[in-house]
């Protein structure tokens, strides 16, 4: 997506315009967050997930590449 379609759709995100429930629009916004695929955002467990340290850490069998990914969070 473009910088404007980005923005078009978090704008409609957080409009009264769809009937999609607001667990959806959190995980349709972390995804466009933090780049993740959404099987991996599916599978992710609270435990992996160090709000000290700002880092989620998925597991390389949740991964495509089946390789250890470290997603950097912001506050």
């Amino acid at each position: 997506l473009s910088l404007n379609e980005i923005k078009q759709l978090w704008l409609f995100l957080d409009s009264n315009q769809s009937a999609i429930s607001l667990p959806i629009k959190i995980a349709l916004k972390i995804l466009l967050l933090t780049g993740v695929r959404f099987g991996e955002l599916h599978a992710a467990k609270w435990c992996e997930f160090d709000f000290g340290n700002s880092l989620w850490t998925i597991p390389a069998h949740n991964t495509k590449t089946g390789i250890i990914m470290r997603v950097h969070l912001t506050d």
